[in-house]
């Protein structure tokens, strides 16, 4: 995980126990990502870093979503879009099943 500019706090142990949870999450979903390379479902050649990383900021994205309002339907399609752009080998490609279309009327 690359440090920005912008801090999350001005305090320092606050900063630091923020970027801990975070390096814990980032090395859960990395597990998750090889898991996945070791099952065939996602390429090889992948960087696990990186789909993580990305696993991780569309999470917390759709969790900012969530609490403004943006309702199930529309987080679903967001995640689907997200998906749709990891590396899948070809074989978990062809074993994935459409979701219904899911309308954001009552």
């Amino acid at each position: 995980m690359t440090r920005g500019s912008w801090p999350a706090s001005s305090c320092p142990q606050t900063n630091e126990r923020v970027r801990q949870a975070l390096r814990r999450i980032e090395g859960s979903l990395t597990e998750c990502v090889q898991a996945a390379q070791r099952h065939g479902d996602l390429e090889p050649e992948a960087y696990t870093s990186e789909i993580s990383q990305l696993l991780m900021a569309v999470n917390r994205g759709m969790e900012v979503m969530a609490k403004a309002g943006l309702d199930a339907a529309a987080l679903e399609r967001v995640a689907d879009q997200a998906f749709e752009g990891l590396p899948l080998t070809a074989r978990a490609r062809s074993q994935r099943t459409p979701r219904p279309v899911v309308s954001d009327a009552p």
